[in-house]
């Protein structure tokens, strides 16, 4: 079934820079609320962001701003950014990603990191759609880990997961390498 949007329907709202930043935040709100009734750590209310693409394949289809703020994505690989870093790099001119995953990726005593996985594909900021996420286009979710890494406290679990596995990940592929070679 393919469903065909007008642009002129309720569902599509044209976002100034001020809306973005407003969705933004509440995004942020939602992912810390969520993220709060899975996990057992506390999350610092001072934030910082890592900013990725879901993927570094180029493809035909994307245009020369598309490629370039991939590249720019890439090159942060996990530096952390500020939010009106975020905003600068999200927003590219009067385009935005489609979409943009938004969850705690880690709770550190000093901060809290917030991961955002966003979509290649650049739109106007008119034809993001608003009828699936609460504030599109950021998709707040909480990443549940898998059961070698689930550590229950009052049945809910460390939110670092992931910053653990990635870190695990990079010694394990040096462990790998020094008797497989590269």
């Amino acid at each position: 079934m393919c469903f065909i949007f007008n642009t002129l329907s309720p569902i599509y709202r044209i976002m100034d820079k001020k809306q973005f930043s407003s969705r933004f935040n509440d995004a942020i709100d939602l992912t810390i609320a969520r993220t709060r009734n899975f996990c057992f750590n506390e999350l610092i209310p001072k934030y910082e962001f890592i900013v990725s693409p879901n993927t570094s394949k180029t493809a035909v289809v994307l245009d020369d701003d598309e490629i370039a703020y991939i590249k720019t994505l890439k090159d942060l690989h996990h530096k952390p950014q500020s939010f009106d870093e975020v905003l600068d790099l999200i927003q590219i001119g009067d385009r935005n990603p489609l979409w943009i995953n938004i969850s705690v990726y880690e709770a550190a005593q000093d901060i809290t990191l917030i991961e955002l996985v966003c979509a290649r594909r650049l739109r106007k900021v008119e034809t993001i759609p608003n009828n699936v996420d609460k504030y599109p286009p950021f998709h707040v979710w909480t990443a549940m880990p898998p059961e070698e890494f689930k550590v229950k406290i009052d049945n809910k679990f460390d939110v670092n997961w992931r910053s653990i596995a990635d870190k695990n990940k990079g010694f394990f592929d040096k462990v790998k390498s020094y008797f497989v070679g590269d």
